[in-house]
């Protein structure tokens, strides 16, 4: 039951909404105005050395979702992506994956579902590599083998260790 995927009947989500509310304030994302923009010179740097090197022509679109997910990683996880360097990062190809399945099987019924048995097993091998890595990423800054990138905390940090003003009680690692 993710944040953005959970049912407003979810007990969680109005924890996790107040819980939330500061790191997404104007003051809150003032603070991630710094990591956007190392993002945005690191993305003018890709793209100044890939229209050099005659790669022929260049999907904005491309460049646009490197932006948005190390963008999201150094702001919310405190973790970079790699995903300027040129190399498939997994995480990513199980994300967009699973995220291309969900799309393409919205439009099927799920009663039908078990007509594409490849598909579905496509779908959740990639979920259980995006469990298993989220486990393992929370499970790092627990130990404290990962922090934020600024000096004030991240989203993972907000969500792991700050209390909900009305019930007192905090996110588990679910």
């Amino acid at each position: 039951n993710g944040l953005f995927i959970a049912s407003d009947n979810d007990r969680w989500w109005p924890i996790a909404h107040r819980i939330l509310l500061k790191p997404f304030s104007r003051q809150g994302m003032m603070q991630m105005v710094p990591l956007m923009n190392e993002q945005a010179d690191l993305l003018v740097g890709k793209l100044r050395k890939d229209l050099g090197s005659g790669v022929g022509p260049l999907r904005i679109y491309d460049y646009t979702v490197m932006m948005a997910v190390e963008t999201l990683g150094t702001c919310l996880m405190g973790m970079s992506f790699e995903s300027f360097s040129g190399e498939p990062v997994p995480f990513l190809q199980h994300l967009k994956n699973w995220l291309d399945i969900n799309a393409d099987m919205g439009n099927i019924p799920p009663q039908l579902w078990w007509l594409f048995p490849k598909t579905m097993k496509s779908a959740h091998d990639s979920a259980d590599f995006l469990k298993a890595y989220t486990k393992d990423l929370l499970a790092r800054r627990r130990r404290g083998e990962t922090q934020a990138l600024s000096k004030c905390p991240d989203l993972l940090d907000c969500m792991l260790e700050t209390a909900d003003t009305l019930s007192g009680e905090k996110l588990p690692d679910e």
